[in-house]
């Protein structure tokens, strides 16, 4: 990741890489430690901002992947 960036703009970032791919599930732990935090969960990275759960979705057993349908991952792969 980029020097730079906060924490949370990395964990976007990953989630966007991801989103592009044909797994767009990542596990919290990985999106922590390659953002280079100490924090233990997502959601304490990201409890300032309210709606955050409307950007990033949950399958409740760790993993986590933009709030995306198909057709935006269409376009964003054509974009990207």
């Amino acid at each position: 990741m980029q020097k730079g960036h906060g924490v949370q703009a990395q964990i976007i970032e990953q989630l966007y890489d991801a989103v592009l791919t044909d797994n767009p599930w990542v596990h919290g732990k990985t999106l922590i430690h390659v953002a280079g935090s100490r924090a233990l969960r997502l959601r304490d990275l990201f409890k300032n901002k309210a709606k955050w759960r409307d950007l990033i979705i949950s399958d409740e057993r760790g993993r986590y992947r933009l709030n995306v349908k198909a057709d935006e991952k269409k376009k964003a792969a054509k974009s990207g």
